[in-house]
């Protein structure tokens, strides 16, 4: 390599962290010794090496909350949890409910027609003085009330 060629950051790099051929370690070594220019751009090319490993080798702080910030988060997965608890609470009831059919007693023998009827009507299921559960008919519904 001859002296009127100037060092390249690529050359630095290498020469800083010990890649370079033998030649250009030579070059290097003697052109920084006559061009100012090339010494300082190799200086600046050291400390800018040495920052990066400062700045890799420094811990990295934790980011801690403010007193603030946790209370408003605790506060807000408290109402979460709880809005979750109503709804599956709800939804267990509303389950719960639609299982269960609905029984109505007419046990009275003179308004036995009537209250079979009117539970029917509601598609209730009824049992009567006889202890039978009697299903409802549909079919049996008054005129115009579809099933």
């Amino acid at each position: 390599m001859s002296a009127e060629h100037h060092v390249t950051v690529i050359m630095a790099e290498r020469f800083l962290s010990g890649d370079s051929p033998a030649d250009e370690a030579q070059f290097i070594e003697g052109h920084v010794e006559h061009c100012e220019e090339c010494a300082r751009a190799l200086q600046r090319e050291a400390a800018f090496e040495m920052s990066l490993n400062d700045v890799a080798a420094a811990p990295v702080p934790l980011r801690r909350r403010s007193i603030r910030t946790r209370v408003v988060l605790a506060v807000a997965a408290t109402a979460a949890l709880a809005a979750g608890t109503v709804l599956l609470v709800n939804s267990q009831q509303v389950r719960a409910e639609q299982h269960v059919p609905r029984l109505v007693r007419c046990d009275n023998p003179t308004t036995h027609a009537d209250c079979v009827k009117a539970a029917h009507f509601d598609g209730l299921l009824t049992v009567g003085p006889t202890q039978q559960l009697e299903i409802p008919r549909y079919e049996e519904a008054p005129a115009g009330v579809k099933p």
